[in-house]
């Protein structure tokens, strides 16, 4: 079916589209073409009765904003326009939306149906920018903890739109959930992966973070933090634990304050001369295994 619709929408249907002033959004169209109407779905309504569905944005702003979210950024302000549908709407409302996308799907490929699609696709709009408007503020509610710990506002903002609009999308209002209920464990979810991913990353980066300040002074070697890091993680690792301890400090790797030999032998309980000893053998085994991966820039870049 994807093929067929996909096949239909470069060939003469687009024109015909075209032809008779027909404004399809191609949103509803690719939308259309992956859904599938959910299993749970007892009835499904005539065409008619969803073509003459009444809906308009308007109706999300049913509801005034509380006088508080008056003192509050425009851009807060803007995101709080909308309130929470209530439990009915929010039902009429998503149900409506799987059908719009279910007839859409099935009249691509009849002719003679332009102008129902058409009605199709209007209807699936305003739906949409109704069901996302008003749950945004949802967003808000959820990353209030996450920005109190440190975390950007606008990072988590923009995650929580990109979540918001697939998670509407992705909704089956059929199970008899509310979507709030939904979208609470996907968005959730998503931060933690976040979350996740900035602190390896960051963790990677302020373990070598001299980089920086090498580059900025007109280093002629030009390096990829991530390659560079990579290449020396796995040098390290065939260091045994004595060794690597030595090297990370010695070199301040790991933003730890680069240590003396005699503050090491101190640390570790050896005599100085053991510690320079072990710091010999463990650049060695560097540079010959950094030779053999030809990796030799790499290290004497990480450890400048």
């Amino acid at each position: 079916m994807a093929t067929l619709v996909r096949e239909k929408l470069d060939s003469s249907r687009s024109d015909q589209c075209l032809d008779t002033g027909v404004s399809i959004s191609q949103e509803f169209l690719q939308q259309a073409d992956a859904v599938s109407l959910s299993g749970n779905c007892s009835s499904i309504p005539l065409l008619s009765e969803v073509l003459s569905f009444f809906v308009t944005s308007e109706i999300g702003l049913a509801y005034s904003s509380p006088e508080a979210i008056g003192s509050a950024p425009a851009h807060i302000q803007r995101l709080c326009e909308y309130k929470l549908l209530s439990p009915e709407m929010e039902r009429t409302y998503f149900e409506q939306l799987a059908y719009c996308l279910y007839y859409g799907r099935e009249l691509v490929g009849q002719s003679g149906m332009e102008r129902e699609l058409e009605s199709l696709s209007s209807q699936y709009m305003t739906l949409l920018e109704v069901l996302t408007r008003s749950n945004t503020r949802m967003i808000l509610s959820i990353i209030k903890p996450f920005v109190r710990q440190g975390w950007d506002f606008d990072e988590l903002l923009s995650l929580g739109t990109e979540s918001l609009l697939e998670s509407v999308h992705k909704f089956d209002v059929f199970l008899g959930y509310r979507f709030s209920t939904y979208f609470h464990t996907v968005f959730k979810r998503r931060v933690y992966r976040y979350m996740d991913t900035e602190k390896t990353r960051n963790q990677r980066y302020v373990r070598y973070e001299h980089f920086d300040s090498c580059e900025q002074e007109g280093s002629s070697r030009v390096a990829s933090p991530d390659l560079v890091c990579g290449a020396i993680d796995s040098l390290l690792s065939l260091l045994d634990d004595r060794e690597s301890y030595i090297i990370e400090r010695r070199f301040g790797i790991n933003r730890q304050d680069k240590l003396s030999l005699k503050q090491l032998a101190d640390q570790m309980e050896i005599s100085k001369e053991r510690v320079r000893q072990l710091e010999q053998r463990a650049l060695k085994k560097l540079s010959k295994q950094a030779a053999s991966m030809n990796l030799q820039d790499d290290m004497m870049f990480a450890l400048a």
